[in-house]
C-alpha cells in the first residue's frame, strides 16, 4: 500500500517529503475509513524522520445540497479522525475538506485550507443555487465565423439532414466540433452568443465544424467571435459544467488575459 511504498522509498531521499493522507468519510471513492486504519497508516509515517505528514483531508459528497445534513455528518466523522490522532500525540498542521461548494456554503468547515475547484474559474458548482458571493467567470469558450451563406428554403444542414430550413436563412459555420470538446448532443439544440444576441445551433455538430442560424444576428460578419454559454451547454446535455470545461480538447488554443 501507499504507506509501505513511502517507507521503502525513504532511504533514497535526501530531504524529507511532505504527504497528505486521504480519509473517506462518505464519498465512497478512496481513503482511509476507520480510526484504526488511520492510526495504523499514519503512526509509522509520523515517526519517520524523512516523512512529514503535513495534511489530512476528506472530500464532501453533497456540499452543494443546502438542505442535506450529510455534509455535517461527514465533517463530524472527519473531526473524530483528527481527535483520534491528536490523542496519540500526532498533530497534523493542515486539515482540509471543502471543495467549491463546501467553501461557499459551509464556511464553518474551512479548517486550515480549502480546495476550490470549478469556482476558481468563476463557475458555480450548481448554477441553480443562490450564491453568497458573486463569481466572475474566468474561463470562456469561443469560436469564430468562417463562413456566412444565404441558403434557400428546404436546404438541409449537416449529416443526416436532421435540420431543414423552413425558409431562406443565413447559415454561419464555425471551425469547432466534437473533436474540440463541443458535445454532439448539442446538435439542433445548443446556442452561441454574439454579444447579447443568441443564435441556435442547427444540424448535427460535426467533428471539426458546427453551423448556426445567423439570420437574426445584427451585423454578424466572417471573422466575428461567438461564445458558447457553458452552463447552458451543461443543462442541455444533461451534465455539469465541470464536464463541459474538462472536455475541451488540447487542440483548442488557450489564451490568457489579465482582468
Amino acid at each position: 500500500d501507499v504507506r509501505d511504498a513511502l517507507l521503502q522509498l525513504s532511504p533514497a531521499l535526501s530531504d524529507p517529503i511532505k504527504v497528505h493522507i486521504k480519509t473517506d468519510t462518505g464519498m465512497g471513492r478512496v481513503g482511509l475509513q476507520t480510526k484504526e486504519e488511520l492510526l495504523e497508516v499514519i503512526t509509522p509515517l509520523a515517526q519517520h524522520e524523512m516523512i512529514e505528514v503535513e495534511g489530512l483531508f476528506t472530500h464532501f459528497a453533497e456540499a452543494d445540497a443546502p438542505t442535506s445534513t450529510y455534509t455535517d455528518e461527514q465533517f463530524e466523522k472527519f473531526l473524530s479522525f483528527i481527535n483520534a490522532l491528536e490523542k496519540e500525540g500526532i498533530m497534523i498542521p493542515i486539515k482540509h475538506c471543502c471543495n467549491s461548494a463546501g467553501t461557499l456554503f459551509h464556511r464553518d468547515k474551512h479548517l486550515d485550507m480549502v480546495r476550490v475547484g470549478i469556482s476558481l474559474y468563476g463557475l458555480k458548482p450548481d448554477p441553480a443555487l443562490r450564491f453568497p458571493i458573486k463569481l466572475t467567470q474566468a474561463m470562456r469558450l469561443y469560436s469564430s465565423i468562417v463562413s456566412l451563406r444565404t441558403l434557400p428554403e428546404g436546404s438541409s444542414i449537416s449529416y443526416g439532414r436532421t435540420h431543414k430550413l423552413s425558409d431562406q436563412r443565413i447559415v454561419a459555420t464555425m471551425p469547432i466540433g466534437y473533436a474540440d470538446g463541443l458535445s454532439r448532443a448539442l446538435s439542433n439544440k445548443g446556442h452561441v452568443l454574439f454579444g447579447d444576441q443568441l443564435a441556435p445551433i442547427i444540424g448535427r455538430v460535426c467533428m471539426d465544424q458546427t453551423m448556426i442560424d445567423a439570420t437574426d444576428l445584427t451585423d454578424i460578419q466572417v471573422g466575428d467571435v461567438v461564445e458558447f454559454p457553458i452552463d447552458e451547454m451543461a443543462q442541455l446535455t444533461g451534465t455539469i459544467n465541470y464536464e463541459i470545461v474538462c472536455a475541451i480538447s488540447k487542440r483548442v488554443p488557450r489564451y490568457y488575459d489579465k482582468f
